[in-house]
């Protein structure tokens, strides 16, 4: 089974431009390379001009799907729709999931994973 995100950046109307992540969307793969290897928000923002991403790799490169395109989001909640994970870069990536019903940055959640890789 897949884990699904989405990654993006917040606009200056306060919205969120958002594309789809297919494989491993989990904070210690998908957020471990947004951190190390898309760490300005030029190159956040160039993930978002292809089609869906099938995977971002370890080296930093990224799987593209033939068809998809980012998309405009008013909220998180919004974008959370269908995936496990938001990543948004405002200054640095921050990692959205919801626990429950009530959306959490991933650096809260009270597992030992998300506390090995946010330590």
């Amino acid at each position: 089974m897949s884990t699904h995100a989405r990654v993006g950046v917040k606009l200056d109307n306060h919205n969120y431009l958002m594309t789809y992540v297919h494989y491993d969307g989990y904070p210690e793969h998908t957020g471990k390379i947004l951190e190390t290897m898309h760490d300005s928000y030029e190159r956040a923002n160039a993930l978002l001009y292809g089609n869906h991403i099938r995977s971002l790799l370890e080296d930093g490169k990224v799987q593209y799907f033939e068809d998809g395109s980012a998309e405009e989001f008013e909220t998180i909640e919004d974008a959370m729709n269908g995936v496990d994970y938001c990543y948004v870069y405002i200054e640095k990536w921050h990692c959205y999931s919801f626990s429950g019903t009530k959306l959490v940055k991933c650096e809260d959640m009270q597992f030992s994973m998300r506390k090995k890789y946010y330590a």
